[in-house]
């Protein structure tokens, strides 16, 4: 006989949590009964709603592109178009102005909690036993992973952009996050205190070290995690919180030990220009964004997952000739090349030797470099879209590169197998390991070299001639406006430059780079 398992308040519950919740009267809302879990099926639907909960309601409402424009902003490689897109957000980002309510991170906080809360709710039904009689319940421990994972995935997220920076051997006892790990079950525990710092980051190690146990070599569907999407993401943990054996050990399991599924065979744009469906063979882990046929293993005809808007403000182009980026139920989602608000700022061009400074034109160094000719894009003279800017630009153009005209939104990276080669060289250096880091440094460089253009073969680093600064370098090159820089500096407790801003930097742990909670959030959750 069939378990059937119904939870028409669901939706009720992830809004109030969302958003803070202090009124009876919200719980008189009417919604849509909810279909029952009678089946592992029907848990599997589920588990695909947590992965489409990181897009909020709205291409304006998911957590990931917000994070990387926070992130490009803050930090120093950036610099503000003024005469650009000239977003407000965008510049409260930029000048580090955090006593304002940012529309930007607002937006990622909300999608970050409904995922989390829909997470909670499967979790614990699946640890209830309550489906362990039905049939495919083998399946049960890899949606289980699947779950802590995206939990994991949503904390980090959270805490990069409000928390302060973990520091090893610190208390890290500043309460800012709320942090459930339980379903809400009614009103009265609809607010979720505030957990420790400490709290927060062992809560994500903990998942992330659960779902690599519990998932398998290979995804179940596109966009779905697997063992090594949790270990890359535990290596990116591990590295934040100064933890940097375990961070080398999460990064050499999934560098060695994926069986050949993630190699750097392909060119740097073959990340990249994908479409929904994805595949580039560096790729762990990435969302599939548009209106497109049906993904993630579950069939039926057609899944309107929403297009992430914000890459729009960091990248060159949109997503198609008509500067609509399709969206929710094929309707489209406003992108136009003047939502382009931040360009590459020259303090890092000089910095990674791709900018000539007396002129700005690009260097050898970067013409020889496959990821500056397929990735970014070097505008002379006066912006075509921006002509009231006559002096030279440089863009990133990693996103929206999908095949299609019509929709060219593709699957973005979210994980990438060249940030572990990164991670475990700046560890093997600082160690005192540089034939090693000299080896992972040279798998990256060799991938990036055009022969052609340089007119000779690639050279391999000696040992003695990594240091520090050629890895800052290279990951920087590798990992722009992917939302890696600031946090990589933060991870090694370095000074963030203030880039274009002018001369100095900031501490890594200085208060400007945390941001307030939403202000909706800080007035009606009376435990933060």
């Amino acid at each position: 006989m069939k378990t059937s398992h119904t939870f028409p308040i669901l939706l009720l519950l992830l809004a109030c949590l969302t958003a803070g919740c202090n009124d009876e009267k919200f719980f008189e809302q009417q919604a849509p009964p909810q279909p029952p879990i009678q089946t592992v099926a029907d848990l599997e639907r589920a588990v695909a709603g947590a992965y489409y909960a990181l897009t909020g309601s709205s291409g304006n409402q998911s957590n990931f592109d917000a994070h990387v424009v926070y992130a490009a902003a803050a930090g120093d490689e950036s610099r503000f178009l003024t005469l650009g897109g000239n977003n407000t957000d965008v510049r409260e980002l930029y000048d580090r102005s955090n006593s304002i309510d940012n529309d930007i991170l607002n937006s990622a906080f909300t999608p970050s909690y409904g995922s989390i809360a829909s997470t909670n709710t499967w979790i614990q039904l699946i640890r209830s036993g309550a489906l362990s009689n039905l049939q495919d319940a083998g399946q049960l421990p890899r949606m289980e992973g699947e779950l802590r994972f995206l939990r994991a995935y949503n904390y980090w997220l959270l805490a990069k952009m409000f928390a302060p920076p973990y520091q090893p051997g610190a208390a890290n006892d500043s309460r800012v996050l709320p942090l459930r790990l339980e379903p809400v079950t009614g009103l009265a525990d609809a607010n979720a205190p505030a957990g420790a710092t400490q709290e927060v980051y062992e809560a994500i190690v903990n998942d992330l070290t659960q779902a690599r146990d519990l998932l398998p070599a290979d995804t179940v569907g596109i966009g779905r995690a697997n063992r090594f999407a949790a270990a890359a993401l535990l290596a990116r943990v591990h590295f934040q919180m100064g933890s940097f054996e375990a961070a080398e050990e999460a990064a050499t399991f999934v560098i060695e030990q994926n069986g050949g599924r993630y190699n750097l065979s392909e060119a740097p744009i073959e990340a990249w220009n994908k479409g929904w469906e994805g595949g580039g063979k560096e790729v762990i882990w990435s969302y599939s964004m548009g209106n497109t046929p049906s993904r993630n293993g579950l069939g039926g005809s057609t899944s309107n997952w929403k297009v992430p808007r914000r890459f729009a403000m960091v990248n060159y182009q949109v997503a198609s000739s008509n500067n609509s980026i399709p969206g929710n139920g094929g309707g489209g989602v406003s992108a136009r090349p003047t939502d382009r608000t931040l360009a590459i700022s020259n303090h890092i061009l000089t910095q990674v030797g791709w900018m000539n400074p007396q002129d700005s034109t690009p260097t050898p160094a970067a013409l020889n470099d496959r990821r500056f000719t397929q990735l970014y894009q070097y505008v002379a003279g006066t912006d075509p879209t921006f002509t009231a800017m006559p002096r030279r630009q440089y863009y990133i153009n990693k996103y929206y590169r999908g095949p299609q005209e019509a929709n060219r939104v593709g699957a973005v990276p979210l994980l990438r197998l060249p940030e572990m080669y990164l991670t475990r060289a700046i560890i093997r250096l600082n160690r005192g390991d540089a034939s090693g880091a000299a080896a992972d440094l040279d798998v990256i460089r060799a991938r990036a070299w055009n022969e052609q253009a340089a007119g000779q073969p690639y050279t391999p680093l000696p040992a003695g001639a990594v240091t520090a600064d050629l890895i800052h370098q290279e990951r920087w090159k590798e990992m722009a406006f992917e939302g890696d820089r600031l946090h990589y500096l933060q991870a090694l407790q370095l000074p963030v430059p203030n880039g274009d801003r002018g001369p100095g930097a900031i501490p890594y742990n200085d208060p400007s780079l945390q941001w307030p909670l939403p202000l909706r959030e800080r007035e009606l959750n009376p435990d933060l």
